[in-house]
């Protein structure tokens, strides 16, 4: 559809290198010029096409033959006229297929998300961007035609994640990743925990907090993710897991892998549901699995390399919130009056009171 010029205008002897190029071309007359057409007849020799209105006098016929190496066609015949009308309003226009409609909105869809979220974003933005109509129906199946086409398959992205395991594992040595499937090959759970998490948690608080968020592609699951407050009071990831659904039997998966993160720490407490979780922070969740676990390791990756170059300028072995403390409690002490009682003893007098 792109590539056709939409003020081309169809002559006869007019010759196309292919027999699909041909009907682009005619699609896009159809499209420009409010008309409908229905295929009378089409064969490996021959095309003939004729409006939807009866007695209306335009139609064309194309024939094929075979040049070469090459199967050519031609058109033979073309009668412009229209007797019917093509100002009267379409509720849904025959030539709007879900091909047309992927090709001009694949450009709105990238793998970061889509301005176009829904069939009712597609079929208002088709009639006013481009003067056509069509149905709830054909917008859906082209969304879907241009999420595969863009990001691939949902099927596909879940053939790719023992790659996905394998690639990660071996660039993230010492890491946890678990992918199961059950006895039928349908999918159950993929957890991960990567070496900076494990090795990380050792300097962290003892509390850990455990959130899930519904996925919103085509398969749904769970994402569940377990994090735990450094230092610094920031958000320390410890693990993720991606699960078929969220019921008992894929709680007690994702709690027994986290038992080989926790180790022989103990007094640890785990919190559920907190305010400020990594789930929240994820913006990504109707992405295929692969897209989103990998969106994922980018935004922790991130996370990471920012807060590496803040260690980089601290002056001291304190973190940057306990410094701020720590200079609040310094300037608060120079209003103080300290007077001595005795060798031993002193007398502290708070200046703000």
């Amino acid at each position: 559809m792109s590539k056709v010029d939409s003020n081309f205008a169809l002559k006869v002897q007019d010759m196309f290198s292919t027999k699909y190029l041909f009907k682009e071309y005619v699609q896009v007359i159809a499209l420009r010029d409010n008309l409908q057409y229905v295929t009378m007849k089409s064969n490996k020799k021959v095309m003939i096409l004729q409006c939807t209105i009866e007695n209306c006098k335009w139609s064309l016929r194309a024939s094929c033959f075979i040049h070469g190496d090459r199967t050519l066609c031609v058109l033979t015949r073309f009668n412009s006229e229209h007797t019917c009308s093509v100002d009267v309003p379409l509720t849904d226009h025959r030539q709007t297929t879900f091909t047309v409609i992927n090709d001009l909105i694949k450009n709105k869809i990238s793998l970061a998300g889509f301005e176009l979220s829904t069939p009712t974003d597609i079929v208002h933005y088709i009639r006013v961007q481009h003067g056509l109509s069509t149905s709830y129906q054909k917008a859906w199946r082209a969304c879907e035609a241009a999420l595969d086409d863009t990001r691939g398959s949902s099927e596909d992205s879940y053939k790719m994640l023992p790659q996905f395991a394998y690639i990660l594992e071996l660039k993230n040595l010492g890491s946890i990743v678990e992918y199961k499937v059950d006895t039928d090959g349908r999918f159950l759970y993929f957890f991960i925990a990567l070496f900076a998490f494990i090795s990380g948690w050792q300097h962290c608080h003892p509390v850990i907090s455990i959130d899930g968020t519904s996925l919103k592609n085509k398969y749904g699951g769970t994402l569940l993710c377990a994090s735990t407050p450094d230092a610094n009071h920031h958000i320390f990831p410890l693990a993720f897991c991606v699960l078929d659904s969220e019921n008992d039997c894929s709680w007690t998966r994702f709690c027994n892998q986290l038992k080989r993160i926790i180790g022989g720490r103990n007094e640890v407490v785990i919190v559920s549901d907190r305010h400020k979780s990594i789930c929240k922070a994820i913006k990504a969740k109707e992405l295929l699995i692969c897209s989103m676990l990998e969106v994922l390791r980018m935004m922790l990756q991130r996370w990471f390399f920012e807060r590496r170059n803040e260690v980089d300028y601290q002056v001291t072995d304190f973190t940057k919130t306990i410094e701020g403390i720590l200079k609040e409690h310094i300037e608060h002490s120079r209003l103080m009056k300290v007077n001595p009682v005795n060798n031993m003893k002193y007398k502290v007098i708070d200046g703000t009171s």
